[in-house]
Formats: C-alpha cells, sequence, structure tokens
C-alpha cells in the first residue's frame, strides 16, 4: 500500500514539475519581441513610392527559432490600402537578434486618388499593421506552442507623383578634325577621310556603307523636364542618368546644368 502511495505521490510531483516548466519557462528566460527600429521612403520610380520599414527581432531562447510568417496590412483611414507578406523561414540565432528590413510600394495614383477628398493636403496618413508568426517546434517545451508577435507603425506618404518628359532632342555633331580622326582610326585613307567629313560637315547625302568599319561616338544632348502634380513640395537631386538602348543596356548620360529639381 505505502508502495502505490508512493509511485503515485511521484507520479503527480513529476506531472506538476513538467507543468511548472512550460508555464514559467517564459518567466525564467523572457520571450521573443518585434521591435520597430524605422520607417522611411526607400526610393522612387515613374510607378510610386517604395518605403522600407526596418525591425528586429530578439530571441531570448537557447536554441534558434524562425519566423513562420510575417505579414501586414497597409491601411489608410481603417481601410486596407494592400498587404505585404516577406521574411517566412528567416532563422533568428540562439540568445540573439535579427534585423530586417520589409518593403512595399504605393502608386502615385493611388496617393492623388486618395488626396482628392482632402482640401490640398501635403500628406496621407497611413498604418503599418502586422504580427510575426514564430515557429517553435525548435524550442524545448514550446514544440506545440503558437506565438505571435504584433506591431504597428503609423508614417505619412507625400502626395507627390512625378511626371517627366524629354524636349529639345539634337545630335552634336563632332569637329571636322575629330571626324576626321575617326575615319582615320577606322581603316580609311587621310585623304578619303578628309574628303568624307567634309562632306559630312557640310550636311551632303551618303551612301549607306559609308561608315562601315567606323566607330564613331556622337553626342546626343536633351532636356529633361521634371513637373510636380501632387500638391506636396519636393526638392531632390539628380545624381545620375542614363538610357536603355535597343539591346537592353543602359548607357550613361552625363548631366549639367542643374540637378536640384523642385
Amino acid at each position: 500500500m505505502k508502495k502505490t502511495n508512493l509511485f503515485v505521490g511521484a507520479a503527480v510531483a513529476l506531472l506538476s514539475l513538467l507543468t511548472f516548466s512550460c508555464e514559467t519557462l517564459k518567466d525564467v528566460v523572457g520571450t521573443p519581441s518585434l521591435s520597430l527600429k524605422s520607417m522611411g521612403i526607400r526610393s522612387l520610380d515613374l510607378e510610386g513610392i517604395t518605403f522600407s520599414c526596418d525591425y528586429s527581432i530578439s530571441n531570448p531562447y537557447p536554441v534558434a527559432f524562425s519566423i513562420k510568417q510575417l505579414a501586414a496590412d497597409i491601411l489608410y483611414e481603417g481601410g486596407t490600402f494592400t498587404k505585404i507578406n516577406s521574411d517566412n523561414g528567416v532563422s533568428v540565432a540562439a540568445m540573439g537578434s535579427r534585423t530586417n528590413t520589409m518593403t512595399f510600394k504605393v502608386p502615385y495614383d493611388t496617393i492623388l486618388n486618395y488626396a482628392k477628398s482632402t482640401s490640398g493636403k501635403t500628406s496621407l496618413p497611413f498604418t503599418l499593421k502586422g504580427a510575426a508568426a514564430l515557429d517553435l517546434s525548435s524550442v524545448p517545451l514550446l514544440e506545440s506552442s503558437s506565438l505571435s508577435l504584433p506591431f504597428s507603425k503609423d508614417f505619412s506618404v507625400p502626395v507627390f507623383k512625378p511626371q517627366l518628359s524629354v524636349s529639345d532632342v539634337k545630335v552634336q555633331l563632332p569637329s571636322l578634325n575629330t571626324l576626321k580622326d575617326a575615319l582615320v582610326n577606322g581603316g580609311m585613307s587621310a585623304t578619303k577621310a578628309a574628303t568624307l567629313a567634309a562632306s559630312i560637315i557640310g550636311g551632303k547625302q551618303l551612301s549607306a556603307d559609308a561608315f562601315d568599319g567606323i566607330d564613331l561616338n556622337l553626342d546626343m544632348l536633351f532636356n529633361v523636364n521634371v513637373a510636380n502634380k501632387g500638391s506636396a513640395p519636393w526638392k531632390y537631386l539628380l545624381k545620375n542618368c542614363s538610357l536603355k538602348t535597343a539591346s537592353g543596356d543602359f548607357a550613361t548620360v552625363q548631366t549639367s546644368g542643374s540637378t536640384s529639381i523642385t
């Protein structure tokens, strides 16, 4: 009889220990946490404004876990504008943290449509709201548990839409000597090169094969006109410019004059 009671008592004590361990693990080592670091404009293109949000997840456990799903809604005035889903399967090291970035784009046309009822406001209030679901299957005592880390961040979207156009396109011919040197470097005799160069500068009609084997660089000049269709004041610098060629490559364009656009 005593052995039976002793056995039952030991089993109850073991069960209580396991229950205690599961329930108090969070109190002993803490729980994972998610913090939003920064939110801002990452880039602009002809379609819209791309935003980026840096976030960090900390792991207090002695083993690594991964992000099962990170999902969020982009909200405007309580309604869902779009949804994002990223970083599924990203691992967070044991006793460490992981910083990642999620990105999303807000199209210009959407911004202008929302702004129609705002009476000239220069920015619109948006909210990033979501949660990161963690995979704890590798964490002892928490293998069957689920944990979701909610997050929320308000941000402003400028009422802005750039409108680009090109004007005054023209080809700038090289000087007579530059043209002659290019023809000679292409294998043409000096006499023939001088005659052909003079014909080109003079605007005479040439045969289709006149430039066969000749590598001649010509400068093309044009103006890039930028306008802002939104109500937000906007100023940025034109750092670089390139043209897409027929082969799909990009040719660098050298800028001159004012590169500050307001």
